[in-house]
């Protein structure tokens, strides 16, 4: 069931955070075709890291990331709770497939392929657990995190932060990368170390912007704003990490008693 549902989900993952871009995803809502392609390249990628044959599977995932993506770009708002709605639905949809196609990726041609080195599909195995958590932690973070953000600056007085074009995603990608280094090397108390260097640096920030601004700007909410989006990056962060190196030990065992 895990050997299915790791190959799906890092299919959706490369196919909708790495395949299409900005850009792209922005088109779509104008473009059926766009809206065509991206789901295609959704199947195919499935198709090819599940390596099965089951044209039901192909199809279940088809036809329901067809719909989920037709009725959010038609019906739902561009904002944190539509998103979470949509990459809810998908994954629900992969995790059913494999509770009830269990064996669709041992049944494929990956373990066919490997047959006298299942130290090999094991390693196969390792790097789609490595690169969905990388994914999902970085470019899923660094979507839906801004995306709560900006929910949360429109509902209150708390101003966005200033500063370089891109510096606060530039951040957030380390941050939760080094977290996600850190658990995996088995050094999960250096998050720590990175929530308090963080800390100390954004009250710097605040403490300068008050000095150097004629008008004092409301110390709490821009505090508030801050620890929660800190917060949010971390905890994402934390998350994804825990889920990787869980994912992480189960192949590595697996390539020990190869």
């Amino acid at each position: 069931m895990l050997d299915t549902f790791i190959a799906l989900l890092a299919a959706h993952l490369i196919a909708d955070f790495i395949l299409q871009t900005k850009s792209l995803a922005e088109k779509r809502k104008a473009n059926f075709l766009i809206l065509l392609s991206h789901i295609a390249i959704v199947t195919l990628s499935s198709f090819v890291l599940l390596g099965s044959l089951n044209y039901l599977i192909i199809g279940i995932i088809f036809v329901t990331h067809f719909a989920m993506d037709f009725i959010k770009i038609k019906w739902m708002k561009d904002n944190a709770k539509a998103f979470v709605i949509d990459q809810t639905i998908h994954i629900l949809v992969l995790l059913g497939i494999s509770l009830y196609w269990t064996n669709a990726f041992a049944d494929g041609w990956w373990p066919l392929l490997f047959d006298n080195r299942p130290d090999i599909l094991a390693a196969l195995q390792l790097i789609l657990v490595l690169i969905s958590g990388l994914i999902a932690s970085l470019k899923l973070g660094g979507i839906l995190i801004p995306m709560v953000m900006e929910d949360l600056n429109a509902n209150t007085h708390s101003p966005a932060e200033q500063g370089i074009r891109g510096a606060g995603q530039a951040i957030g990608y380390l941050e939760r990368a080094l977290i996600l280094l850190l658990v995996l090397i088995g050094q999960p108390a250096g998050v720590g170390f990175l929530i308090a260097t963080k800390s100390v640096l954004r009250f710097g920030d605040i403490t300068t912007d008050a000095q150097n601004s004629s008008k004092p700007p409301d110390q709490r909410s821009i505090s508030e704003y801050i620890i929660i989006g800190t917060f949010l990056s971390f905890g994402w962060g934390l998350l994804i990490a825990v889920l990787t190196k869980y994912g992480v030990d189960q192949y590595l065992l697996a390539g020990e008693n190869a």
